[in-house]
């Protein structure tokens, strides 16, 4: 009976460092990946704006099937076109930050400027966009404080329609 009770410790032990061990293995690779996932993400991390307007998409059909549809994954980074624009921040900043964006995979990100004085980062995006637009915001969320995301819709800023997505930068 004790060769038993030995026999199954030293398998517990084995069992449990072989567990640990894969699961460390398995942090290590998300870890590695330099962009954000939006697996996990939640509302929260968003603007009111994005958050009310992806509730007023939903109606009650797709609401029930939300649950049942598989999660959409956004485009690929090196596909997405980005343009960055300053409007107010300091100069060289657009060049900067479209800098940040190619290191993370955004290859086709490209630097401008836009005239006026405008406040904060605020990213305008097409509707077509809006789970690309999520990834960004966690990456730019890393470096900037205060990212928000806005539909393109919502701009009086005329450059900010001219791309898929567009980063303001203001004062």
């Amino acid at each position: 009976m004790k060769e038993i009770f030995i026999a199954l410790l030293v398998f517990a032990v084995v069992g449990g460092g072989i567990a640990l061990g894969l699961r460390y293995r398995e942090g290590q690779k998300e870890a590695s990946d330099p962009r954000p996932s939006i697996a996990n993400f939640t509302p929260e991390n968003l603007s009111e704006s994005v958050v009310k307007e992806e509730d007023n998409k939903k109606d009650d059909s797709e609401k029930e099937t939300e649950e049942e549809s598989a999660p959409v994954k956004p485009d690929a980074p090196a596909t997405v076109v980005i343009k960055v624009l300053n409007g107010g921040a300091a100069g060289g900043s657009a060049g900067k930050m479209a800098t940040y964006l190619k290191q993370n995979g955004y290859i086709k990100a490209e630097a401008g400027n836009v005239n006026g004085s405008n406040t904060g980062i605020v990213i305008y995006y097409s509707a077509s966009m809006a789970d690309e637009v999520k990834a960004l915001q966690l990456l730019l969320l890393k470096e900037y404080k205060g990212v928000t995301a806005k539909p393109v819709e919502d701009t009086k800023i005329p450059e900010a329609k001219t791309a898929p997505i567009v980063v303001v930068l203001g004062a």
